[in-house]
């Protein structure tokens, strides 16, 4: 089994290296204002990227570029970027690292900058693992940062600095605009787009506005019947007796819900699949030669697979799959073991890893190799004992929502 393992583990790296990057079209600036036309390396950047990639169409040969290299480049019909070298907030938004000031802790970076509208005032956008932050400008001045901050104020409170609403009304005339809606405005893509694109509106002056790409389905739910090999060894720690239950072919059923995750060009998921599954099997054996001994195992569970899921795109119809997590089960039903005392145990609830590799085809079809490590089916009630489950199954599924 550990040799499956091994195996396994190999094909989901080989998967993931194989699943490349697509270059999609596109251009950068450079620093002397010159647009340069090729193809741009596109990660789907869920946080603002720190380089990016560019080749042009008749040569394989990869450059890449940092903030301070480039005046900005943009994948057309899809995102934009401008480079910037500015005063960011590096502030942590995280509830556990709050501190006591409302004043925003500056450092200034070489960054790249999302665009989400130009024109006569224009938005930008910069995503972290710490923070997500927005800039404007207002007829191609200089940049500068909307100020907004949590942080515990004297009652050791979650308290906001939504100075970016002062910073608006001043800088955003317009006959069109009411000081209610700078005063309920969030901190948001959503309504800082809404505003920036009402202002460029009165002077009918916006030249671009990023619209996300809006999502194909997100949410499936496919039925997952399949068959798997499973055994059980028991070990008595008094007697030293040990007992190897056959490799049992069953039948298994789930029931597979799935939320496909909006960045990195959908390639990871989070699953979940509730699952019935069954093992049953009889040991007989001799006592002193003459004296037959049965043993055996009814193990009926249900199992809650939680884990994630990385896709590799080969083409449109067709596409490879590996997936790993911990299965919780839950037994059910008439499930014990009969011991070598003749005495019958029943099981516990218990976890335990799982690894797989798949293929999809047609974005509804799918098989999977699936392998369960140890499963300890006595958690403490039985100290003297020990059960260990392990499986390795293949699953066919379809994908009917």
């Amino acid at each position: 089994m550990k040799a499956l393992v091994l195996r396994l583990s190999i094909i989901l790296f080989c998967i993931q290296s194989f699943a490349q990057v697509q270059f999609k079209e596109g251009h950068y600036i450079t620093t002397k204002g010159d647009t340069i036309k090729g193809l741009i390396k596109d990660y789907d950047w869920n946080d603002n990227p720190e380089k990016v990639t560019f080749k042009s169409k008749t040569s394989n040969s990869e450059k890449n570029f940092r903030p301070e290299d480039i005046a900005g480049f943009e994948i057309y019909n899809k995102v934009k970027y401008t480079s910037s070298f500015i005063d960011t907030d590096i502030s942590r938004d995280d509830m556990s690292r709050l501190n006591n000031s409302r004043l925003p802790i500056f450092d200034k970076k070489h960054l790249f900058l999302k665009v989400i509208v130009e024109g006569k005032a224009s938005l930008y956008k910069h995503s972290s693992t710490y923070n997500t932050r927005y800039y404007y400008e207002k007829n191609g001045s200089n940049l500068k940062m909307l100020i907004y901050k949590k942080y515990l104020n004297n009652d050791n409170k979650i308290d906001e600095n939504n100075n970016f609403r002062q910073q608006l009304l001043n800088n955003l005339k317009c006959d069109e605009l009411s000081k209610s809606q700078f005063a309920s405005l969030k901190y948001t893509e959503k309504d800082l787009r809404k505003i920036i694109s009402k202002y460029n509106a009165c002077f009918d002056h916006e030249t671009y506005s990023f619209h996300e790409q809006k999502r194909k389905q997100s949410f499936f739910i496919s039925i997952r019947p399949g068959v798997q090999m499973a055994s059980i060894k028991i070990d008595n720690t008094v007697t030293n007796e040990k007992i190897d239950f056959d490799d049992e072919v069953s039948f298994r059923i789930g029931l597979e819900f799935e939320y496909i995750l909006p960045f990195n060009n959908n390639k990871w998921s989070v699953i979940v699949e509730p699952t019935y599954q069954n093992y049953s099997t009889t040991k007989v054996d001799l006592i002193q030669r003459f004296l037959e001994r049965t043993r055996e195992v009814n193990y009926s569970s249900i199992e809650f697979p939680i884990g994630a899921r990385y896709y590799a795109f080969l083409n449109e119809n067709h596409q490879l799959f590996g997936n790993g997590g911990i299965v919780l089960d839950y037994a059910i039903g008439d499930e014990h073991v009969v011991d070598e005392r003749s005495q019958t145990i029943n099981f516990d609830k218990s976890f335990n890893p799982y690894i797989g590799i798949g293929y999809r085809f047609r974005k509804d079809f799918s098989l999977e190799i699936r392998y369960q490590t140890f499963r300890g089916l006595f958690s403490g009630r039985n100290s003297n004992l020990k059960a260990n489950y392990s499986s390795i199954g293949v699953i066919a599924g379809y994908r009917f929502f």
